[in-house]
């Protein structure tokens, strides 16, 4: 389909001389890590696509906190821990509890919550070494549990497009609870937002997306439904992980193709999906504490439940697991479709004891 080309190691300069002897017209990404990359690529070729400054608000999230208290959009408290000794004055700048997590990183892998300098400590130093990333500590943001209704999580995705600064929003993504500590385990579509909740996430949203300068590019975003409203978890310059088989499975939106279209300035007009019924994906993640996969037999029944589609296994048996690793560590994805939210629902408790059956 395309020619290959190896990049790993190489310095910037190096990937361009590479990059520059196709007559290419545009480059996307759908990697956290390789956006920096991809932005400094499309600068120098004058393509389409985040700015650098952009892409480094979007990877960093300590400049994002910091860009969007500045620009009145969130105050968020934040503090960076590039060592242990900075931990103490952090805790005085952020309190507790606090998440703490990598100054850059993806699908909430070695993010945790701490409730003291001593725990924040202990987690700190159980971080693998070489991580080669500072963690920053963030106000704990704490979810209404009500918001989005019984069952359901305490915060929802917005998927958009951008053109020439321009905003459409493709889609609300509803959300299933998460495991702990902070580990994604599913979305639903559509969501179950009141209309004007729905309103204030997506006003937050792009916001968020105009004071990061965002001009070009596939944005997934993530919102806090707490008390007092709708607050930034935090803002990703890519598709969101695994859900472009959802859009496509419940509306026939293709977002690899829109983020290709985008790099390529071809205009897209986004329609409001249109949802036959309610379609989800469930992430099968492991019990928290798991150490190893020791069965898959219980995922293979799940197949023949009602409102299951079909069950893409992960693991396999003698695979070691570790929550620390994040939502990328599951199990299984489970995609299926309903009639309604509540038959989702009915559906998770078979889905948590395939879990604890196939984990030691």
């Amino acid at each position: 389909m395309a020619d290959v080309v190896d990049i790993s190691g190489l310095a910037a300069d190096e990937v361009w001389r590479k990059v520059s002897d196709f007559d290419a017209a545009g480059v996307v990404t759908f990697s956290e890590f390789q956006q920096r990359l991809v932005s400094g690529l499309a600068h120098r070729a004058g393509w389409r696509g985040h700015g650098p400054r952009t892409a480094a608000l979007l990877t960093d999230k300590l400049l994002q906190r910091q860009r969007l208290s500045d620009t009145g959009v969130q105050s968020t408290r934040t503090a960076l821990i590039a060592d242990e000794s900075d931990i103490e004055k952090a805790a005085v700048e952020v309190g507790f509890p606090a998440v703490l997590k990598p100054r850059q990183g993806a699908a909430s892998a070695h993010t945790r919550l701490v409730g003291s300098v001593e725990e924040c400590r202990a987690a700190f130093r159980d971080t693998p070494a070489g991580m080669g990333s500072p963690f920053v500590l963030e106000e704990f943001l704490v979810g209404d549990p009500d918001a989005a209704g019984a069952g359901w999580g305490d915060y929802v995705s917005v998927e958009s497009v951008v053109q020439a600064g321009v905003i459409q929003t493709v889609c609300l993504t509803g959300k299933h609870p998460l495991a702990e500590p902070f580990r994604e385990t599913g979305d639903v579509l559509p969501h179950t937002l009141g209309s004007s909740l729905a309103e204030d996430v997506v006003r937050l949203e792009r916001a968020a997306l105009n004071a990061l300068g965002v001009r070009d590019g596939v944005c997934h975003t993530e919102i806090k439904l707490t008390a007092d409203g709708p607050r930034v978890i935090e803002v990703n310059g890519r598709l969101a992980g695994y859900l472009n088989g959802l859009l496509r499975q419940a509306t026939g939106t293709n977002m690899i193709r829109i983020a290709l279209q985008v790099a390529l300035g071809e205009p897209v007009a986004i329609s409001p999906p249109a949802v036959d019924g309610v379609a989800y994906q469930r992430f099968i993640a492991p019990p928290l504490g798991s150490r190893e996969v020791v069965s898959l037999d219980a995922l293979d029944g799940l197949e023949n439940l009602p409102g299951v589609d079909w069950v893409n296994v992960r693991a396999e048996v003698g695979q070691r697991v570790n929550w620390h690793e994040g939502t990328q560590n599951m199990l299984a994805i489970v995609h299926g479709s309903a009639r309604s939210h509540a038959e989702v629902l009915s559906l998770i408790r078979h889905f948590e004891h395939a879990a604890r059956k196939c984990c030691a």
